[in-house]
């Protein structure tokens, strides 16, 4: 469209004043018919005309915006993305904590376990002794009530069955 008009308007101005200067008298209808094709083909060139991008205020506060944007979004991401390793390598670590933790608690219990036994079966030997006559009733009472005390110190501190 700019094109077009702006040939109209340079071959309608450049006839007219050449009409202009060579003619001694110029008709009102040349007048009437040249001068509203200039003035219109003139508008439509001047409105029409490509814009050449020249970098205003506005365009360098929008690219600085953007930039800012995209390394305010990238920065963003490497945050998530180092968040969710640190996440994963807790998650790893918890879980590694909870089966040693766990281990050392089976490991307790039957530590407790054997020692609960061994109190019985001391218990029991006491109890083949007084029958036998090694041993004398006192000694029996004595023995026995400080191994119901560690039977019951073992079942408190492990939380254990009870029974003999």
């Amino acid at each position: 469209m700019y094109k077009a008009s702006s040939f109209v308007f340079w071959t309608v101005l450049g006839l007219y004043l050449v009409t202009l200067f060579t003619v001694s008298y110029v008709g009102v209808h040349l007048t009437y018919v040249a001068v509203p094709v200039i003035v219109l083909s003139g508008l439509v060139m001047k409105f029409s005309r490509p814009r050449t991008e020249k970098p205003g205020a506005v365009a360098n506060a929008a690219k600085a915006v953007s930039d800012g944007l995209y390394v305010f979004a990238t920065t963003m991401e490497k945050l998530a993305s180092d968040a969710e390793k640190a996440t994963a390598e807790m998650r790893a670590r918890t879980e590694a904590e909870r089966a040693c933790r766990a281990a050392e608690q089976r490991e307790a219990l039957a530590d407790a376990t054997r020692s609960l036994r061994q109190a019985r079966l001391a218990k029991l030997k006491l109890s083949s002794d007084l029958q036998s006559g090694a041993i004398t009733r006192e000694l029996f009472d004595a023995e026995t009530a400080r191994i119901d005390g560690e039977i019951a110190a073992l079942g408190k501190t492990q939380r254990l069955p009870s029974g003999s």
